[in-house]
């Protein structure tokens, strides 16, 4: 398609947004008064709306697969979650998608790449996406990967749109020791341990006052990320200060700055106390020894650190450490991922974003959030982008010229993408 084609699509896109506005938002406030185990169930219908083939992948509703197959040398893939018991974006941004692939066969005829979609809850783990590529190894088989992910807080009028390339990874373990089945008074700890001054000892060994993780190999299989992927971190601004007034601090941790706390924040691992429990305050007046405790850590991890063998290392830490009778339980567990800047299908998406918006967008190494997609990125080396969406469901009841803008240009940037998809052979060789 030469430059005059693309240019007729996507102004054809730009004026046609606030026309479509309507019949998302009739859709939108049908998924939300759905219940939440039908969602998956709902999407199938408007799927295959748009003569795309549709299913469940699963006998509880939670995940679905649809696809549109042309024969085209490339496949697309996207992919989307979304909170099943609070509906937002996660679902909204599907019908805006299937909208732009839909405009692009009404303007430009047949699409030129192979489209896939997988949809499905946030309760979908890293262990079912396994299972599932396992048991049906070609069924996510593509070229790239569109993830959107929905932005946990409002995003502003003046939201930039992003690009990141990986996500960190998650171990969440709970700690619990149990001294004795007894209650017994506080006049006995001189004779008798107390679980909640055992559980603070074995936390305390697991970093120190600098933020080291002290288990044996935690940093042992870190590979430095691409100085292409770094870079964009000096081009933030520094809002070390606001975010330290904001949240009551006098100074973010150990005193970072600028791209010192945006690095640490996407790019480092470390592992946060997030609960710690011991005693019973129920009780006034009875001082009484603790003799259950029990915390939860999370590790935030980076890509080649491998979350089954941090929880190894934690569980031969503490024996170690004269801590055996500290049980550790695994709560949840999601794999770092990343992908190269210089792979030719980032570099699709990149050229593709600076048609749609008119300007190169932001894109960053990694997301401190962790999310499932590490089993794509191992399907076949796929390249996997996150586009946070530019808009919250709140917003798209309410029109707004700039958030028809931001809706504008996801639109636009899908329909740029797909039709840039067939030169993917080309970038492979640059």
């Amino acid at each position: 398609m030469g430059p005059l084609g693309i240019d007729i699509l996507l102004q054809h896109i730009t004026e046609h947004v606030s026309h479509w506005w309507a019949d998302w938002q009739d859709f939108f406030t049908h998924l939300r008064e759905a219940d939440e185990r039908a969602i998956a169930t709902v999407l199938l219908p408007y799927f295959r709306q748009h003569e795309m083939t549709a299913r469940l992948l699963d006998d509880e509703g939670m995940m679905g697969y649809a696809e549109h197959i042309v024969g085209a040398k490339y496949t697309l893939l996207f992919a989307t979650r979304y909170d099943a018991e609070h509906p937002g974006a996660g679902l909204a941004i599907i019908p805006m998608c299937l909208t732009a692939l839909t405009t692009y066969q009404g303007v430009m005829g047949e699409l030129p790449a192979n489209i896939k979609w997988l949809f499905g809850a946030k309760s979908v783990t890293e262990r079912r996406l396994n299972t599932l590529i396992n048991e049906q190894p070609t069924l996510l088989q593509a070229d790239g990967c569109l993830w959107y992910e929905e932005q946990e807080t409002a995003l502003p009028m003046n939201y930039s749109p992003t690009l990141i390339l990986g996500t960190k990874g998650k171990l969440a373990v709970e700690l619990t020791v149990q001294t004795t089945q007894q209650a017994l008074q506080a006049a006995y700890g001189a004779i008798v341990p107390n679980a909640a001054w055992r559980l603070v000892w074995a936390l305390g060994s697991l970093k120190d006052v600098h933020e080291e993780v002290l288990l044996e190999g935690f940093y042992d299989t870190l590979v430095p990320l691409e100085d292409t992927a770094i870079e964009p971190l000096y081009t933030l601004p520094d809002t070390a200060a606001q975010l330290a007034q904001q949240w009551g601090l006098e100074q973010l941790l150990l005193g970072v700055r600028g791209f010192q706390a945006h690095y640490a924040h996407l790019v480092t691992p470390t592992l946060t106390l997030t609960y710690v429990h011991g005693g019973d305050a129920t009780r006034p007046g009875q001082e009484l020894l603790p003799t259950r405790a029990v915390a939860q850590i999370d590790f935030s991890l980076v890509p080649w650190q491998n979350p089954h063998a941090i929880f190894a290392s934690l569980q031969q830490h503490l024996r170690m450490q004269g801590f055996p009778d500290i049980e550790t339980h695994v709560l949840t567990t999601s794999s770092p991922a990343h992908t190269s800047p210089e792979d030719p299908f980032v570099r699709l998406v990149q050229q593709a974003s600076v048609i749609a918006y008119g300007r190169p967008l932001l894109t960053l190494p990694m997301m401190a959030e962790s999310i499932p997609l590490a089993p794509l990125r191992r399907l076949a080396g796929m390249p996997v982008i996150i586009i946070p969406i530019p808009f919250s469901m709140q917003q798209l009841y309410i029109i707004h010229d700039q958030h028809v803008e931001n809706i504008a240009g996801s639109l636009r940037q899908v329909a740029a993408i797909i039709t840039d998809m067939p030169q993917l052979s080309q970038r492979s060789h640059q």
